[in-house]
């Protein structure tokens, strides 16, 4: 049954033409011209990243009077011991940015957005049921862009901001200038293709309301 959406099925049977566009140039993306009315949707969600940089943490995942903190803290489902923070946010960071995606742009309004603050649970429960596109960097079909998620050998998560060569520019929260995945701010990294375990490619809606 179709459900508006580019799921897992989509996905795999789009193949190669994935590569150059996080949506290809089908019959239902053409304008009047058959040419495709925009790039890449999901490089939103960069640009949304980008704006919280520099926020930090009071120390041991505390946002203290912060309200960007606060929003992303509150933007899980985790509330240990009734308290909305105090615990790792690196996944808390992305889910609130997918979250202002889904408000802000046509393409993803009918995404039901997540609330996850597991990096595991984010790329095994919401993505798989969100119907995201998964790859990683042995695959020959789909490369990496700006605005897709990536989640690390180590428990981390994040967002790429811009891809080079070798190297990723990503946007990070709950980190620190050396990278780790227990810092305090959010911040732009520059990381190898190497630490990276998966990425994920949020679904968009086969046509814009």
């Amino acid at each position: 049954m179709a459900d508006g959406v580019v799921g897992s099925k989509t996905w795999a049977a789009l193949g190669s033409a994935a590569r150059k566009s996080a949506v290809p140039n089908t019959d239902e993306h053409l304008n009047d011209r058959g040419n495709s009315p925009f790039a890449n949707p999901q490089a939103e969600l960069a640009e949304i990243a980008a704006r919280y940089l520099g926020i930090q943490e009071t120390g041991n995942n505390m946002a203290g009077s912060c309200n960007e903190l606060l929003a992303i803290f509150n933007a899980d489902n985790l509330a240990p011991n009734g308290e909305t923070d105090g615990y790792p946010w690196c996944a808390s960071f992305v889910s609130y940015c997918v979250q202002n995606l889904c408000q802000s742009s046509t393409w993803y309004a009918a995404l039901k957005p997540p609330r996850e603050a597991s990096v595991d649970r984010f790329l095994n429960v919401w993505a798989k049921a969100a119907k995201c596109l998964i790859f990683d960097n042995q695959s020959t079909d789909f490369t990496p862009q700006a605005g897709d998620i990536l989640v690390f050998t180590f428990s981390h998560i994040g967002i790429v901001e811009q891809v080079g060569e070798g190297l990723l520019t990503t946007i990070e929260g709950n980190t620190n200038q050396d990278g780790c995945r227990e810092g305090t701010h959010v911040l732009r990294k520059n990381r190898p293709f190497s630490l990276v375990k998966k990425y994920i490619r949020i679904p968009v809606a086969a046509a814009q309301p």
